[in-house]
């Protein structure tokens, strides 16, 4: 024959199976902390009951639901999970411990010190606190308050900490749910904004697309759901395309992809598209990221074509142009190769200095060393050497540039060995005529004072002077 304790018992059981149901049906915090208090008070008839949750930064328990008399009980005290005086009640215990704990007796118990007078004016006499342990994490502890003292038997304390256990997990579910409904939102945030098209392809047919989508194709949503992809894929294009989609579906992923879009209005665009197999609606199927690259491919041709005037320009200069790095020779023109004497693969890779005459050696690499610092020098003059070690004239004008990636100088090199010549043999002309000028003006200064003495001679003969001189 059943006693009292066991039909009260049996009554608590169900009510903890009760309450479980309800509260693994629920994903909200709030009503899952409700109704656990809630049957606690009602069933077992304690006069208080709260849960609190752990801050592992501070090892503060941060009550956030109560049921019963609590009348600024919580406000009024700290509790702690450390070993602190703070943290040995049955709170921080069974939150350190991952126990139940009990202390039967506030008024005898020292471990109950720090809180017995704000506990006896609301008359609370004993408590047991039951740790809410979810995939073995504490999560925080129920926390329970009789006006009775010794009013937790073993029966009692198992059905507490069964409810605490199922309201961790819950609680978990809860939290998992919610962060779960953040990483939608922030999704749906993500793909509704992106500036790229997104899409969704299942059995080769648009299965969604976002704002940006129906902005790139020019469609609205209604017509553009259900098309099949080839429709929106330049004829051209459209093998390559549904084998990329295949190769997606059949191996998750697969290398960008570049190729010619369709508007509605037949305008062709130029894009690049990433994809990667996903479950929509219980299907595999597509994502695709599309982005318009046609202002890229206008940059990138009239890059290609910048570059290839300023190669052409650099190949036919009638100068030679190279480039140094790091002190050794990393690019020459052909006018440079046939400056210096050497081939392409002789000379790529050189130290500098070794096609500079020893005397320019020192002044050539100190304004390397100007130029790199991002000072600007004039063009300057030097002697360089070529492979069969003839030495010639040369003007150089350098510039720093970035060359594949790397800091180098650039250098425009103008042999000037016929001017040099032209102009030494300028200063030698003019030499010769200032030599030449200046025996005349000799001459002439001598017959000028010949003519002087001959006039002198006449008048003292007491004839007429032949000469007029002109001083």
């Amino acid at each position: 024959m059943k006693t009292d304790q066991d039909i009260q018992l049996e009554k608590r059981l169900l009510k903890l199976f009760e309450v479980s149901q309800k509260i693994s049906a629920t994903l909200s915090n709030e009503t899952i902390m409700r109704e656990t208090c809630k049957a606690i008070i009602e069933e077992f008839g304690f006069k208080m009951v709260w849960i609190g949750t752990i801050t592992p930064d501070s090892f503060d328990v941060k009550p956030v639901y109560q049921e019963g008399f609590e009348d600024g009980y919580l406000a009024s005290i700290k509790i702690r999970y450390d070993e602190s005086p703070l943290g040995m009640g049955h709170t921080g215990t069974a939150i350190r411990t991952k126990t139940p704990s009990v202390i039967n007796d506030y008024e005898s118990d020292p471990r109950f010190a720090p809180w017995l007078s704000e506990a006896k004016k609301r008359g609370y006499k004993s408590g047991c606190a039951f740790p809410m342990v979810a995939l073995e994490k504490v999560l925080g502890s129920i926390n329970v308050y009789s006006d009775r003292k010794h009013a937790f038997d073993e029966p009692t304390i198992m059905i507490l900490q069964s409810l605490a256990n199922n309201g961790a997990i819950a609680l978990h579910n809860a939290h998992l749910y919610g962060e779960l409904k953040d990483m939608e939102k922030r999704y749906h945030s993500l793909i509704e904004n992106s500036p790229d098209a997104i899409g969704i392809i299942l059995n080769k047919k648009i299965a969604f697309l976002n704002d940006s989508g129906l902005r790139l194709f020019e469609y609205t949503k209604n017509e553009i759901i259900g098309k099949d992809v080839s429709e929106l894929v330049h004829p051209e294009d459209r093998d390559m395309v549904l084998n990329h989609i295949d190769v997606v579906l059949s191996e998750g992923c697969a290398p960008p992809l570049e190729y010619r879009v369709l508007t509605k209005n037949g305008e062709i665009i130029y894009v690049e598209t990433a994809r990667c197999r996903i479950e929509y609606e219980g299907k595999p199927a597509v994502q695709c990221i599309v982005r318009d690259i046609g202002e890229r491919k206008k940059r990138d041709k009239k890059l290609k074509e910048m570059e290839e005037r300023y190669r052409s320009l650099v190949e036919n200069s009638p100068d030679a142009i190279g480039a140094v790095c790091d002190g050794k020779i990393i690019f020459i023109n052909d006018k440079g190769l046939e400056m210096f004497g050497y081939t392409r693969d002789e000379i790529i890779g050189m130290d500098v200095s070794k096609t500079v005459s020893p005397e320019d050696g020192e002044r050539v690499l100190n304004d390397i060393k100007i130029v790199l610092s991002g000072e600007h020098i004039p063009p300057r003059e030097y002697k360089l050497l070529k492979k069969n070690g003839e030495t010639f004239d040369v003007e150089i004008t350098r510039s720093k540039i970035e060359y594949e990636g790397r800091t180098a100088i650039q250098s425009t090199i103008r042999d000037i060995s016929e001017r040099k010549k032209r102009d030494n043999e300028m200063r030698e002309y003019i030499r010769e005529l200032e030599i030449l000028n200046k025996v005349a003006i000799d001459r002439e200064l001598r017959m000028i004072e010949l003519k002087k003495e001959v006039n002198k001679l006449l008048i003292e003969l007491g004839r007429e002077k032949i000469y007029k001189i002109t001083e």
